[in-house]
């Protein structure tokens, strides 16, 4: 058990599996995987961005299930005006992707 609440096992498994989400991610994203889809399937090419996008979502659930399912101890959490603060930065990076 460390000080954050969780087993050492836990910890690695949940950084394993943001590691393997990365990679994937990385993967799925590069350009050479891209070019190798349009030379094998150039009809398809619109299709990718979609299936990208899924696959991504898809993949997602794993590691955000193992946060949820293992939480630990707060390694910081803000009060006051911080509260505010980081939250309305948070909130207008938001909108900053919806504008």
């Amino acid at each position: 058990m460390t000080g954050l609440g969780l087993t050492v096992e836990q910890i690695v498994l949940t950084c394993a599996v943001w590691v393997l989400y990365g990679l994937l991610h990385s993967f799925t994203a590069s350009l050479g995987l891209k070019r190798w889809v349009a030379r094998r399937w150039p009809g398809q090419m619109p299709l990718y961005r979609l299936a990208f996008n899924l696959l991504s979502a898809v993949l997602l659930i794993p590691p955000l299930l193992l946060i949820y399912l293992w939480h630990g101890d707060w390694l910081w959490q803000w009060t006051g005006v911080g509260w505010w603060i980081s939250n309305g930065l948070a909130l207008a990076a938001m909108g900053g992707f919806v504008w």
